[in-house]
């Protein structure tokens, strides 16, 4: 167990080495406990690769029941691996969250910096909605929606 103390000066007692593992899953509990498919993980990563303009390439690999992530420099792509069977949205904008800052800035760490491209990516995200499944469009509706419109015009 570690300890550190928090803004009041009281001493917190976690089980996460960096006090800065602790704020994030604090603040993004939520995005921490949605797991995601590896074709939802997928479909977000590139979204987020789109959006921020960075270069990565998504592997699944890792242990059943472990929360194994890391990110790695190779020639101007990165790499993130996430675990298979327990990705989620908060790992995944945790590594890209990295990422942005290794391709970006050339820096890494879990600096000030990094906890504020995190915030970003986060935000950019959740006003997004990415990890909502979509509700598949039935024939029912496309027809009942196109005899609405001929109706209208008629």
């Amino acid at each position: 167990m570690y300890e550190f103390k928090d803004s009041d000066g009281d001493i917190i007692t976690t089980g996460y080495k960096l006090k800065f593992y602790y704020e994030e899953h604090e603040a993004y509990w939520k995005e921490y406990s949605l797991t995601l498919t590896q074709h939802q993980a997928q479909v977000i990563c590139r979204k987020l690769c789109r959006h921020f303009k960075v270069r990565v390439s998504l592997y699944f690999w890792g242990r059943s029941g472990g929360r194994y992530s890391r990110w790695e420099r190779v020639s101007t792509t990165g790499m993130i691996f996430l675990p298979h069977d327990k990705a989620s949205v908060g790992i995944l904008c945790h590594e890209m969250a990295h990422a942005i800052h290794h391709q970006r800035y050339h820096k890494r760490g879990h600096t000030k910096q990094l906890r504020r491209i995190m915030d970003r990516v986060m935000a950019y995200a959740k006003k997004k909605n990415y990890w909502v499944e979509q509700r598949p469009i039935s024939i029912f509706d496309f027809l009942e929606r196109d005899y609405s419109l001929s109706s209208s015009i008629s």
